[in-house]
């Protein structure tokens, strides 16, 4: 598996920041948690209308934005400022839109980053400050920020594929297999949990070669279901 430490601190800052969804946010005695989008580095909160104007009533906000994975915990500090949707990317304005479903109105929240720190889940010492100009230029890890979305595409839509590529790593009919879902995407490789009338079992699979881009993880997975279905 990939180990973070091989991403460079704003990097990894800015992975962490692309991989977030969810944020709590706090208003008076109310803590809560709300959707969370990546503008390029500049976190945009999707938050009740009724507590927009708490919020931004603060001089200064703060969001703490950590994985458990080796990533570490990213901490950020500026002013939330409200943002007009239609102002927005047409890819955002429809994250947007699936983020605010059911939630009644909202408001855009956008975080103007002002200071970014950066720590690891095992180092004990205080986070670090990024040189912001090194964190606005960063790219994220596409494979380590967004491979969860390629995980959950793959489950709701390639099921039987999955299937076909379980029977093949238990060396079964595909009939054998009940059900099979990718629970981890990495640059190196995914995790395949599988049932069937033996029992639960998860497998480790390796690409051929590291993905640094999801479209590269995709081919690997075409290849390795072609592969056990040609078996």
């Amino acid at each position: 598996m990939t180990e973070p430490a091989t991403l460079d601190p704003a990097r990894r800052a800015r992975t962490v920041v692309a991989s977030v969804v969810e944020v709590q946010v706090t208003t008076g005695t109310d803590t809560t948690r709300v959707p969370c989008l990546d503008l390029d580095g500049a976190p945009l909160l999707v938050v009740p209308t009724s507590a927009a104007a708490t919020i931004c009533r603060a001089r200064r906000s703060g969001l703490r934005l950590g994985r458990a994975d080796g990533l570490g915990t990213v901490v950020l500090t500026g002013t939330l400022t409200p943002v007009a949707a239609d102002l927005l990317p047409p890819g955002t304005q429809q994250a947007v839109a699936a983020a605010s479903r059911g939630r009644g109105p909202v408001t855009l929240l956008q975080l103007v980053v002002e200071t970014a720190l950066i720590d690891r889940p095992e180092e004990a010492t205080e986070p670090a400050p990024l040189d912001l100009d090194d964190y606005w230029s960063a790219i994220p890890h596409e494979v380590l920020a967004r491979g969860w979305q390629l995980a959950r595409h793959l489950n709701a839509a390639h099921r039987a594929d999955l299937r076909a590529l379980a029977a093949g790593l238990r060396d079964v009919p595909a009939d054998a297999v009940a059900g099979a879902e990718v629970t981890i995407v990495d640059p190196d490789g995914f995790d395949l949990r599988l049932v069937d009338r033996h029992g639960g079992w998860t497998y480790r699979v390796s690409f051929a070669h590291r993905c640094d881009l999801l479209a590269e993880v995709a081919d690997q997975l075409a290849s390795l279901v072609a592969s056990y279905a040609d078996r």
